[in-house]
């Protein structure tokens, strides 16, 4: 009973500061001028930095980090792919390409790209292309086109 307490009592606190991290959202311009800035990105770094100070601190726990470690090193086994099952896997997408309906596949990826440049719902669009097989590559080079490609914006 007493979390349900602490939870009603802070309740007022947290939506107060909710409201003013939005403020302060507000005040950059919004999301798209606060990514444009490197706010959220700041936010996040600052978030990792502290998090990890705390953890060295030892002002919180982390089980085989900074509690319980057994001192072992675990092997982790790493995903190794064949030139063989590359070699399939190319053969494979060149025999889809030439199996199916690339007129289809045209058509169905200039409509995506219109809605794309629109305010229409994509996911309908995109299910279209897939169901011609269209693939994601092509699906993604075709809303590149359209929406451009997000750079990051270097902190400092």
């Amino acid at each position: 009973m007493a979390n349900y307490e602490t939870m009603f009592i802070l309740q007022p606190e947290l939506e107060a500061e909710a409201e003013e991290y939005f403020n302060k959202i507000d005040d950059l311009g919004g999301v798209l001028p606060a990514i444009d800035q490197g706010f959220f990105q700041q936010e996040i770094a600052d978030a990792a930095y502290y998090y990890q100070r705390a953890v060295d601190r030892g002002d919180l726990s982390v089980v085989g980090v900074n509690r319980y470690n057994t001192g072992e090193q675990a092997q982790i086994e790493l995903l190794k792919i064949s030139p063989e099952v590359e070699e399939k896997q190319v053969r494979r997408l060149k025999q889809l390409k030439e199996k199916r309906d690339n007129d289809a596949v045209t058509r169905s990826l200039e409509i995506m790209k219109k809605s794309a440049a629109g305010s229409d719902n994509l996911i309908p669009k995109i299910l279209d292309a897939v169901k011609v097989y269209a693939t994601e590559g092509e699906i993604v080079a075709a809303l590149k086109e359209v929406f451009g490609e997000y750079r990051e914006k270097p902190l400092f």
